[in-house]
Parts: C-alpha cells; sequence; structure tokens
C-alpha cells in the first residue's frame, strides 16, 4: 500500500499537469483562430 499510493499521486498530478498544458495550447490555438477568421 505504501509503494503503490505514491505511485498513484504521481500519476494523478502528472495527468493534471497535462490537463492544464492541453487547455491552455487549446485557448491559445482558439485565440490565434479567432484573429484569423477576424
Amino acid at each position: 500500500m505504501n509503494i503503490t499510493t505514491p505511485r498513484a499521486k504521481t500519476i494523478t498530478y502528472k495527468a493534471r499537469i497535462a490537463d492544464v498544458e492541453y487547455g491552455v495550447i487549446r485557448n491559445v490555438t482558439t485565440h490565434f483562430v479567432t484573429l484569423a477568421r477576424a
């Protein structure tokens, strides 16, 4: 139990970072697409 818990936390932490990065990239992309259309 002691070994798997930190590993699970690390995976969740990395998944959160990936989620944030994906959200930022998507927002920036949407922003530039909007600028290109306007």
